[in-house]
Order: structure tokens, then sequence, then C-alpha cells
């Protein structure tokens, strides 16, 4: 009997546990996916950004849940997007990643970054960043990942220049270095 007992309690437990876990893994994403923040200094100034952490497809350059990509929109008044950093292809586990170069426009590259700047209402480009050589000095380094509730914390740093066919020139600067960047969201829980 006493078997028995202590084996109804301990499943209460594991079904208790089980439902609050799926509610908070979702009940701080808003309707657009955001869970988090991501905030840095860009250019010495302070920038914020609502953050999306995903598992990344299926890719050549990685395998189903070995892969996480960020997305960090910078919004002001009314909502209008004046910046986004994209980070691709990131190992799935913590510790040092050094971003490798990456074309802004061609994806499939491990441990990418990029900044696009927004002009107008928002939804207009007006340039893509990219790191032009790998160095030490750009890099993320994933200090949490939970596979459990899927909090994800991370810092990073990355000086990015300016894709040169952009126009109209001297509008917006023409290297972006990103320091002190942190890093905190959640992926989405299936």
């Amino acid at each position: 009997m006493r078997k028995v007992l202590y084996f109804l309690i301990c499943m209460a437990f594991c079904i208790n546990y089980a439902c609050k876990k799926e509610k908070v893994a979702n009940e701080t994403f808003d309707e657009y996916g955001y869970f988090g923040a991501t905030t840095a200094d860009l250019n010495g100034l302070p920038w914020t950004a609502k953050t999306i952490v995903s598992k990344a497809s299926k890719f050549d350059v990685c395998t189903e849940d070995s892969c996480l990509a960020i997305i960090a929109d910078h919004y002001i008044n009314n909502n209008i997007n004046r910046g986004r950093i994209v980070m691709g292809f990131l190992s799935y586990k913590t510790g040092k990643a050094i971003f490798n170069k990456a074309n802004p426009w061609l994806s499939k590259v491990k441990n990418s970054i990029n900044y696009y700047s927004r002009g107008e209402d928002g939804d207009v480009l007006t340039g893509s960043y990219s790191i032009i050589k790998k160095d030490e000095n750009n890099f993320i380094n994933i200090s949490k990942i939970d596979r459990v509730t899927g909090d994800f914390e991370a810092t990073f740093e990355a000086t990015m220049v300016r894709d040169s066919a952009w126009l109209p020139k001297n509008t917006v600067p023409d290297t972006i270095k990103i320091k002190n960047g942190k890093i905190r969201g959640r992926y989405w829980q299936k």
C-alpha cells in the first residue's frame, strides 16, 4: 500500500510540474513571438531591442536541434523599426563562439551576424552590415540554454562594415561597433 501511495504522490508531483512548465514556457511571448530583450552600446549609444530566439531549421550547416537563430529588432516611436541584428546558425550549446564572415544576403554560414539599418517608416532598408574578417573581438558567449524552459542568455560584441552597394552614401555610418551586448530571451517550446 505504501508503494502505491508513494507512486501516486510522485505522479501528482510530475503532472503538476509538467503543467507549470508549459505555462511558464509560453506565458510571456507577445503576439509576434518576441520574448526578452537585447541591449548593447551601438557606436557608443545605448541600444535596446525586442528579441526572438528560435531553433534554426534544417540546413546544410545544422542538423535538427543543433542551431539557434536570434533576431533583435530595435523600435522607436509608434513601433517604427530602425534596426535589426540577425545572428544565424549559432551552435546550440553554451560557450564562446567567434562570428564568421558572412554576406548579409547569403545564408548557411555558421555563427554569423549581420545588422540592418532602416529608415522612413521602418520598412525601408538603408544599409546592411557584416563583419569583414573572423576576429576574436567578434563573438557571442552563450552562458545559458535551458532545454526545459527555453531560457537563453548570452553576451556578444561585433564590429561590422556597411555594404558599399547601399545608396545614398553618407546617410548612415560606414561602421557599426556593438559593445557590451546582452541577450536574454526564450526560444519557443513546441
